[in-house]
């Protein structure tokens, strides 16, 4: 995701490595959790990294320069949930009425999981004289249900 490597970097897309979707950060390239890590920050992240060069969900492991204590990518998330769960969540094009059959409440969505995580720590009182540097995207929500606009352009499109 070019947009991610440039805001994590603070550089242009093709500097990073990251110019193309599914591409890493060149090795050479340092992100903003590096960055603050080093500066004396405690770095947390949640939410979709998508700079790691992997599948959509990621690899689940830490990349340097954030806090492997709190890391928590779609890999992580998935590894977290029953099979039948799993399963669930490559069902496509769910609508409200899936969500209701199958008990899937706000609670249950990644989004929540990521932005539960990032608020419960930075509620945590950080070590004297460390801040802390909390980031993470969730730019969709799971369920695909969760994103009005895209069910609206396939709603649109059958017409």
């Amino acid at each position: 995701m070019t947009e991610r490597a440039a805001l994590f970097t603070g550089q242009y897309p093709h500097n990073t490595g990251a110019w193309a979707n599914g591409l890493p950060l060149g090795q050479t390239v340092r992100h903003m959790g590096q960055r603050f890590r080093d500066a004396g920050y405690g770095t947390v992240y949640t939410g979709k990294w998508h700079l790691d060069g992997h599948d959509y969900f990621g690899t689940g492991e830490c990349p340097d320069g954030w806090d492997p204590c709190h890391w928590f990518d779609w890999r992580v998330f998935l590894a977290s949930l029953p099979a039948a769960e799993r399963s669930l969540i490559r069902t496509p094009d769910m609508t409200m009425d899936f969500l209701r059959e199958h008990g899937i409440t706000a609670q249950r969505t990644y989004g929540h999981h990521v932005s539960n995580r990032a608020i419960l720590r930075t509620q945590r009182t950080p070590p004297k004289g460390c801040p802390l540097l909390a980031g993470g995207s969730t730019m969709s929500l799971w369920p695909s249900a969760s994103r009005p606009a895209q069910n609206r352009r396939k709603r649109c499109a059958a017409r």
